[in-house]
């Protein structure tokens, strides 16, 4: 089970529609999205959960795994599609789907609860994709969104979404460095930070 760190009890606080979250590498944010999504499932019956990666196999790489090992047997897993139907709290069930972004077309027409979008800035055409397919996905459900990344100057969609956090109340921005995670030794950091050139470390590690 998760212990929050400072700056995770700030996201999960948080009653912001659409959540924005700029991390450093093993910030914790990953951490954070599963246990929100399980939560998020067996809080209520059909609810769909996506979480979508930059491709299918950066998703089983960066979560599926990991989703299993925290549910530890609970739920129906189908391996193939990255899926698990969880029992929920009021007898019901809800479903939590991992995909890759060049799959993005599978969800077009779907209900979803909560979506979350990692590695944000690796994913080309974002906001078409966004406008088109998931934010729909939402109006029935009135459900909400959180977008993850380690910023990427080729295609800041983040500092995009954090520009409209600024003016618009259901967004709100978040941002974790490497350091925020007190269960990634500061020595581990100190050496990243004598090995890797300035630019290298701000980006990857203070994001």
């Amino acid at each position: 089970m998760l212990i929050p760190h400072n700056q995770q009890k700030k996201v999960i606080l948080s009653n912001a529609r659409f959540k924005i979250i700029r991390a450093g590498r093993r910030s914790g944010k990953s951490t954070l999205e599963i246990e929100e999504m399980v939560f998020d499932a067996v809080s209520g019956k059909d609810r769909n959960i996506f979480y979508i990666a930059p491709t299918q196999i950066q998703a089983r790489k960066i979560i599926w795994e990991a989703l299993k090992s925290r549910l530890n047997g609970i739920g129906e897993i189908n391996e193939s599609r990255l899926e698990v139907k969880l029992p929920t709290q009021d007898g019901g069930f809800s479903t939590i789907y991992v995909a890759g972004w060049e799959n993005r077309e599978n969800f077009r027409g779907m209900k979803a609860y909560k979506i979350v979008f990692d590695e944000l800035d690796t994913m080309k055409d974002f906001f078409i994709g966004w406008q088109e397919i998931f934010r729909p996905a939402l109006t029935d459900t009135g459900g909400g969104a959180t977008f993850i990344g380690t910023p990427k100057k080729e295609n800041p969609n983040l500092r995009r979404l954090e520009k409209i956090a600024e003016t618009d109340a259901d967004y709100e921005a978040f941002h974790f460095r490497t350091e925020d995670n007190p269960h990634i030794p500061a020595s581990e950091i100190e050496k990243a930070k004598q090995e890797l050139d300035f630019d290298t470390y701000r980006q990857e590690f203070d994001a």
